[in-house]
């Protein structure tokens, strides 16, 4: 157990440098695409082990991306990836969590979700001051389809390298 885990931090962990590397020569700096491979990689986790593992991954990536890669504001990615990887992970708790297409669309959600919480997040604050509908076909609809392919991509390796589904187990102790 304590080696599977040990492969999912590295393959995140390997992710999350990509992300600041190896995606910087992929995609052209005009299409203003955001990354969010190692947030897929922890929704994954959360779909197909426990969501408390990946909320605690969430918070340590998340906290990584403020730091490294978004001086704005410190707390938002660790905020946004942690709420998303929970709601996510709890909708993946009911019944039929195996089925492909049901945890492609709740991953999908959880991208459609992070970029949209961190657009009004910063509209908020103030660190931007983008219209919603230019947002939404210059940044928000590209990142999403960028990210939900690399989903589509990278689902089954993944998932067979997680192994099978163990339902956490109820505390009965009443």
């Amino acid at each position: 157990m304590q080696l599977k885990i040990l492969k999912i931090v590295a393959i995140i962990w390997v992710a999350f440098l990509a992300e600041g590397t190896l995606t910087v020569w992929i995609l052209p700096s005009q299409w203003d695409i955001a990354h969010h491979w190692t947030y897929v990689l922890i929704l994954m986790v959360a779909l197909y082990q426990h969501r408390y593992f990946a909320i605690a991954l969430a918070c340590f990536f998340g906290f990584l991306h403020d730091v490294l890669y978004y001086g704005h504001m410190l707390g938002t990615y660790t905020f946004a990836m942690a709420i998303g990887t929970y709601f996510i992970g709890w909708f993946a708790n009911k019944k039929n969590v195996t089925f492909y297409f049901r945890n492609y669309l709740l991953m999908v959600a959880g991208i459609i979700f992070i970029t949209i919480f961190l657009f009004f997040l910063y509209k908020l604050f103030q660190v931007h001051h983008l219209p919603f509908y230019w947002a939404v076909g210059h940044y928000i609809l590209p990142t999403v389809i960028y990210n939900a392919l690399f989903a589509a991509v990278i689902m089954v390796p993944f998932r067979n390298l997680l192994g099978p589904f163990q339902q956490p187990q109820e505390n009965t102790d009443k």
